[in-house]
């Protein structure tokens, strides 16, 4: 293998790592502020690139400038941001005193209605909305062409990393967050109102995987049960990386998008049961993942 295909393999392999790292990050945020796993979000993600995908449609046609197509990503996100706050008071707000059980399973069958509804409302072909792709056009990398638009994904995908670790650690709310995931009753008793923080945070991981959608459109297509296979990655990325952690769930979805992308081009047929070795061998080396925190006697 010639040093130039090396890299374009690094580059797709990051490529599709930042991809599930934008679901992660949702899904560590709520499990770990608020101990729910969130099956759920791989619909969320699709229904950010389905409506993303409506938005660029309409203004396509309309004759829009190609800036409207920009300010469609955004908007498709909010979109799917508006939808936590149906959700999370009339299932989610039920889940949080639960065992991960309950919420399993109620987001499980979410998951499915989300499924259900995006075939319905918008069909079973795949959809492509890849005006913005076309229009970056390609670079030329040791000789051979890729495509200019996925750097503009890598660049967004480090700037919420680095957006999310300024607002958890640096900010006053971020810090109030922290300590309520710590003691929801003591926080409560110092003036905290938890429903309302609760609400902000799953609007929060609910917008930014419905933004993951919406980004990835361009590249990519909407299609049925677009999902699925993500939300099981994204469950083997947080457990690799361990639970709650923004920063393994970064180191995690980078070993795992590229041992996809090699495995992809040398052997295709095992590339997944690569990465599922991979998750087998964490859990027996280091159950609480690579960054996650030591389990209490409770946990265990």
């Amino acid at each position: 293998m010639d040093p130039e295909t090396v890299v374009i393999i690094i580059l797709n392999g990051m490529f599709y790592a930042l991809s599930l790292f934008l679901i992660t990050i949702g899904l560590n945020i709520l499990y770990g502020f608020m101990k729910v796993l969130n099956i759920a979000h791989g619909g969320l993600y699709a229904t950010g690139a389905f409506l993303t995908w409506a938005l660029m449609n309409t203004a396509a046609k309309a004759g829009y400038p190609i800036y409207i197509l920009w300010l469609c990503i955004p908007v498709g996100a909010f979109l799917v941001g508006l939808l936590a706050l149906v959700i999370e008071p009339l299932l989610f707000k039920r889940l949080y005193r639960l065992r991960e059980e309950y919420s399993l399973l109620a987001t499980f069958g979410l998951m499915l209605v989300f499924d259900d509804s995006l075939r319905m409302i918008f069909g079973g072909s795949p959809l492509s909305a890849n005006q913005l792709y076309n229009w970056m056009g390609t670079l030329t990398i040791l000789g051979k062409s890729y495509p200019t638009y996925n750097f503009v994904i890598y660049a967004f995908a480090i700037a919420v990393a680095l957006g999310l670790w300024i607002f958890f650690f640096k900010t006053k709310m971020g810090r109030i967050l922290r300590g309520t995931a710590q003691d929801r009753e003591m926080s409560a008793c110092l003036g905290v109102n938890v429903s309302i923080l609760y609400t902000e945070t799953f609007f929060l991981a609910v917008f930014i995987a419905g933004l993951g959608g919406a980004i990835y459109l361009p590249a990519t297509n909407a299609y049925s049960g677009m999902g699925f296979e993500p939300i099981v990655l994204s469950f083997a990325v947080m457990i690799i990386g361990g639970l709650g952690s923004l920063k393994g769930a970064l180191v995690a979805a980078s070993m795992i998008g590229l041992v996809r992308a090699f495995g992809i081009a040398l052997m295709p047929e095992l590339e997944l049961a690569v990465v599922f070795l991979i998750l087998i061998i964490t859990l027996i080396v280091r159950p609480r993942g690579l960054f996650g925190k030591k389990f209490t006697r409770e946990e265990k």
